[in-house]
């Protein structure tokens, strides 16, 4: 059951997707809430910035109290400062990735500040994620140390300077840490050569193809459990502007891709938790995809300031693949090569290996009791 706290987030949340919701919002507002609740969960979800500028747009902030209507004003700020940094950072680094015509696309929250949230307060935005070839991986990494950001020594693909990161992907799915997930999006090759040429700031670079874009997004928030409810208000915004034509080809390529059963898990979950009414394709493609019942199970549980369980995304993400590759998956994804388990235990020895799986066995016991992650 939601709570109170959580149906005004998600009242927040839709309103400010493009849909309505400003006259249920006042009156939730109206029977009473706990401030510090609503707040605390709002942050966890990623949506304090969107609970700040919906309450506001409903005109029922002063309904907080003084201190939480500060408290709230304070974190859009600080989310709006970040995403400035970040945006300042990402422009000094496309200038000389231009200059060098390095093909580079934009994925994730900065390309969601660039495609649709013009408001830079309302998005929370931790770090930079970029997708290059492995051919011009060296050229891009050399070019982030020119300016200052040194590589994880763990983690080769992340560069860091100060506050700021970049995530450096070679490949779109992750392929590079758990191989086996080129087997859950093929033709990547495809999808890099379909990007779209857009410009950030002035600058030229590359997004996903529209489709691709909300695709991607789907498995982002299907490998990460669901972690955060702000991946879903991106995929609502994203598919607020479309129309029929889009839905048909939206489908198509999500057939072509062979993530029909992702689309379908993840539009169900909109419509039970934020109310959202699915296109006329859509509810087409959920008839003959509907959740299975330990997929509906776990989508259940999915309730503002509530997680999934740790192991949720080994079930989701792997959904509607042949039995092969959900075995493989599950199976790389608990216990993947040495070099990417490391990452997780950088105390270890180097020589470790056996205690480091033996580690990985005490840790996934304990996010099976709900104590820990099991991803990868």
């Amino acid at each position: 059951m939601i709570s109170p706290e959580g149906r005004i987030l998600v009242c927040a949340a839709v309103a400010n997707a493009g849909y309505r919701g400003e006259d249920r919002l006042r009156r939730l507002m109206a029977g009473g809430v706990d401030g510090d609740r609503l707040i605390d969960v709002a942050v966890k979800e990623g949506l304090a910035g969107l609970l700040y500028r919906g309450l506001e747009q409903a005109g029922v902030l002063e309904t907080l109290s003084g201190d939480h209507r500060a408290r709230l004003q304070s974190l859009y700020y600080l989310t709006a400062a970040s995403n400035l940094t970040l945006i300042h950072e990402l422009k000094g680094l496309l200038e000389h990735i231009e200059r060098e015509a390095i093909r580079v696309v934009l994925l994730q929250g900065v390309d969601l500040l660039r495609d649709c949230y013009t408001d830079p307060g309302i998005r929370p935005t931790t770090d930079i994620d970029l997708w290059a070839s492995p051919s011009d991986y060296p050229r891009v990494a050399a070019i982030l140390r020119s300016h200052g950001y040194a590589g994880d020594t763990l983690n080769p693909t992340t560069f860091t300077r100060g506050s700021t990161s970049f995530d450096l992907h070679t490949h779109l799915f992750w392929a590079d840490r758990l191989r086996v997930r080129a087997r859950l999006l093929p033709r990547e090759e495809e999808i890099f050569q379909n990007t779209r040429s857009v410009t950030f700031d002035g600058h030229a670079v590359h997004a996903l193809g529209t489709y691709d874009q909300v695709i991607y997004l789907i498995l982002h928030l299907l490998k990460h459990g669901v972690e955060r409810l702000i991946w879903l208000v991106d995929i609502m915004r994203l598919v607020s502007r479309w129309g029929a034509y889009d839905w048909d080809g939206f489908l198509v390529r999500a057939g072509g891709l062979e993530q029909e059963r992702a689309v379908s898990l993840v539009f169900s979950l909109l419509a039970d938790l934020f109310g959202y009414e699915p296109a006329a394709p859509v509810l087409r493609l959920l008839e003959r995809r509907e959740p299975q019942a330990l997929e509906r199970a776990i989508l259940r549980r999915r309730v503002p300031g509530r997680l999934l369980p740790a192991w949720a995304h080994l079930v989701l993400l792997s959904s509607g693949k042949d039995w092969q590759t959900r075995l493989l998956f599950i199976l790389e994804s608990l216990f993947p090569r040495p070099e990417i388990l490391r990452q997780s235990f950088p105390d270890l020895p180097e020589d470790g290996r056996w205690a480091l799986y033996w580690r990985r066995v005490l840790q996934i016991s304990g996010a099976l009791m709900g104590n820990g992650a099991t991803g990868g």
